[in-house]
Parts: structure tokens; sequence; C-alpha cells
């Protein structure tokens, strides 16, 4: 007999899919990049995301949370919460709760980012326009 008990606890979440999405500048999804990030004591700091969305000429537009909580109880009476997308408005540290073992695959963090275009440096030095004779 397979024990189910183990995949219905919560457990913290200690890995997440990260979800790059790029738009063009007339907001057409151009590419989706997806890496798994390794998170400390359910939380993904300021500065770890900082370093992992260094990207240049593009601006972040939208971040996303999915992190599915719920509990046996819940499961078990059938009221289970399928509010797992939160909207963040700004870049800080981002808290997981624990998550039950067989939805941790779904802890995922959306980034949108769009592209600004390339920007070239403008040369403000002015040029001698005296000539030589």
């Amino acid at each position: 007999m397979i024990d189910l008990r183990g995949k219905f606890f919560n457990k913290p979440v200690v890995e997440l899919t990260l979800s790059n999405v790029y738009v063009s500048p007339n907001n057409n999804i151009k590419r989706v990049q997806k890496d798994l990030v390794t998170i400390g004591e359910g939380v993904l700091t300021k500065d770890s995301l900082r370093q992992i969305l260094r990207q240049k000429n593009h601006k972040i537009v939208g971040l996303l949370k999915c992190n599915p909580k719920t509990s046996i109880e819940h499961i078990s009476n059938d009221q289970v919460n399928y509010d797992f997308f939160t909207e963040l408005f700004n870049l800080a540290d981002i808290e997981w709760d624990d998550t039950p073992n067989f939805l941790s695959g779904f802890n995922e963090l959306i980034v949108i980012q769009k592209y600004l275009g390339g920007k070239t440096k403008r040369n403000n030095h002015k040029k001698n326009t005296t000539r030589k004779k």
C-alpha cells in the first residue's frame, strides 16, 4: 500500500519556478524563459531577485506570484481556496506560504519584462566647424 499522507501535508517552499515573459514594445510576447530558483526559508529576497533579473534594455512591468496554499482539512472538506495568484506591485522580499507537497511544483514567480529598445549614446560634443585655409 502506498502512503499518500506525506503528499498532503504542508512543507516550506525551498524551490520555485521563475518565468520571465519578454514582451515587445507593441505588447507581443517574444519569448518565455523558465528557471528553477532555490530560496531560503520560503523567502525570495529583494537582492537575490535583482541579481536574477538583471537585463539591459528591459523594464519590469508586472510581477505575479503563484503560491497554492491549502491544508489537508480544506481538501478533505472540499473547501479548497483556489486563489493562488497574487499580483505584486513593488520589488521587495517575497514570502511563500507553506504548500502541500503535491502542489509544490506550482510555486512560481512570473516576471513580465518589456523591451525598451536599444539606447544609443548621443554625441553631444560640438564639432569643430572652423576650416583651415
